[in-house]
Parts: C-alpha cells; sequence; structure tokens
C-alpha cells in the first residue's frame, strides 16, 4: 500500500534502481516562522541491500533540524521499508525548500548508487505584519532598584568552608575514578581486540538493559563496542568518525554494517525493536567479532 502512494518522481527513481526507492513529504507546506514541521522520508529496499540512511545530523538548510520524531522499519514480501520522521524548524520568511535527502546503498549484485528525495516547497510567513507590530511597540519602563543587604561576616566564612570542602571532595572522587579507569586500561592493553570487544559485549548483556526495557541505551553501547572492534580498539570519540565514515574507511562485512544500521536507527531515528530482536543483535555482534577479529 505504502509504495503505491509514492509520487511519480520515485516511480522515475524505481525505474532507474530497481532495489531502492526513496520519496518523501511534509505534514504542511504553509507554516509560520517558528513552526514546527514534520518531513518524513520513506525508504523501501530489497532485502540484504546495503544501506546508509540519513540519520546522523542530516542537513536540511535553510531549516533547522531540531530532532527525529521516530522511525518505523516494516518487513513485507522481500522488501524493507523505513518510515523517518524529522521535526524541523523555520526562521526564515520566504519560499523554502526542504533538500533532498540522499540514501547510499549497495545491492546484493555489489552494484553501488545513491537515491535522494525531491525537494519540497515550504512557504514561511511571519506572525505579525511589521506594520502592526510597530504599532504595538510599548515604552520601556524605569529600571527596577532592588536593595540587597549585606551579609553577615560569619555567614561568608561557613560558606567559604563548605566550599573547599566540596572542592576537596570533587577532587578526591576523580583522582579515585582515573585511577580505577587507568587499571582497567592497563588491563585491557594485554587483550586482543577480539577478546576486549567480547568481554564488552558479556559485560553489556549483564547490565540488564533489556530487561529494562532501556533499548537506546544498549544499542549505543553495541554500536560503540562494535565500532571500537572494527577501528582495533581506537576510541570512537578521539577517531571522530560517524558510522558513514567508518563503513567507508574500513569496509567490514556485510553483517557488521546491518549490525550498525540497526544500531543507528535506534539510537538516532527512535525505533524501538522487541526483545527478541535486541537479543539477536547481541548474537551477531559476537558472531561478527568472533568470525572477523583482527588479533
Amino acid at each position: 500500500m505504502l509504495f503505491l502512494l509514492l509520487t511519480p518522481y520515485s516511480l522515475l527513481i524505481t525505474a532507474v534502481h530497481a532495489s531502492v526507492v526513496v520519496n518523501a513529504e511534509v505534514d504542511r507546506k504553509e507554516v509560520l516562522i517558528g513552526d514546527r514541521i514534520i518531513y518524513t522520508l520513506y525508504v523501501i529496499a530489497d532485502k540484504g541491500t546495503e544501506l546508509e540512511l540519513p540519520l546522523d545530523s542530516p542537513d536540511f538548510t535553510p531549516f533547522d533540524f531540531v530532532g527525529q520524531r521516530g522511525i518505523e522499519k516494516i518487513k513485507n514480501k522481500g522488501r524493507i521499508t523505513y518510515k523517518i520522521d524529522y521535526v524541523l524548524a523555520a526562521y526564515e520568511v520566504g519560499e523554502l525548500e526542504a533538500p533532498p535527502q540522499t540514501v547510499y546503498f549497495r545491492d546484493i549484485k555489489g552494484k553501488e548508487g545513491e537515491v535522494a528525495s525531491e525537494r519540497i516547497k515550504i512557504t514561511v510567513k511571519g506572525v505579525v505584519p511589521k506594520n502592526k507590530r510597530d504599532n504595538e511597540i510599548k515604552p520601556v519602563k524605569e529600571p527596577v532598584s532592588i536593595e540587597v543587604k549585606k551579609s553577615g561576616g560569619v555567614l561568608w566564612i561557613l560558606l567559604s568552608i563548605l566550599f573547599l570542602m566540596a572542592v576537596i571532595i570533587t577532587y578526591a572522587f576523580i583522582y579515585l575514578v582515573k585511577n580505577i579507569k587507568r587499571h582497567e586500561e592497563t588491563a585491557l592493553l594485554s587483550l586482543s581486540p577480539k577478546d576486549v570487544a567480547l568481554k564488552e559485549l558479556n559485560r553489556i548483556e549483564k547490565l540488564g538493559l533489556i530487561e529494562k526495557g532501556d533499548f537506546r541505551t544498549f544499542h549505543i553501547m553495541i554500536e560503540e563496542c562494535v565500532k571500537k572492534f572494527l577501528l582495533n580498539g581506537i576510541s570512537i570519540y578521539q577517531a571522530g568518525m560517524t558510522t558513514v565514515e567508518l563503513l567507508k574507511s574500513t569496509e567490514p562485512a556485510r553483517d557488521i554494517k546491518e549490525i550498525l544500521l540497526d544500531c543507528d536507527i535506534v539510537k538516532f531515528g527512535g525505533f524501538i525493536p522487541s526483545v527478541n530482536e535486541a537479543l539477536l543483535l547481541l548474537e551477531k555482534a559476537k558472531s561478527a567479532v568472533e568470525i572477523y577479529h583482527r588479533a
């Protein structure tokens, strides 16, 4: 049913890239400045097609990207449909265009390509006409003076002592945490990247995040673990790589790409997987580390 609702432009894309279809729509095409706009991106792909979805800080200039409202993943007759809702805001007045969102893919035959959604025109109007706004300007009131009473010397001494104690306790806590972390990092240096990754995955499993329903934290931790494994233990934050950049630089196997994509749609899109899907992801991550380790 969703496929039948796609625009003729998307059908033209289908004729060129039979494995991937991309279409977009907005909830309204005429808004007031500051209003929120729901931009929905539909991506339909053949099962087994590797996708790079615009999830991590997509560019919607001249609109402001506020965040993602949610994502749906639907499997039907050998195809997978992703429905991603973005929340945008308009802070410019005029006839604006929401830019295309590009999806990169590699089909099961190894053919690579990209498909982009169409541009969408949105009219943004001011809230109040300029002449009316000028007439409503009111004179500024005189500043109100506030008298502040001086505190006694004893109170300041007590506050200074409390502040000093708080600083000492804080520094002691930070020192203790750093020492513990340094000890853990030293112990990990003797392990191979595979062993480090498996140890971290087992630790994540024991946290009980799935049982608590905290799927987002679970997927974020799985993703970071797999990324560190791909980078041979280098911290993701130090490397400064997004998922797309990491995949391009390391060219991992298809199953690892699927793991990272599943993590991204939960992390950025708010997709809520089932318990079985989350458990399966953990097992896939362990298997991938076992098979593709670079000791």
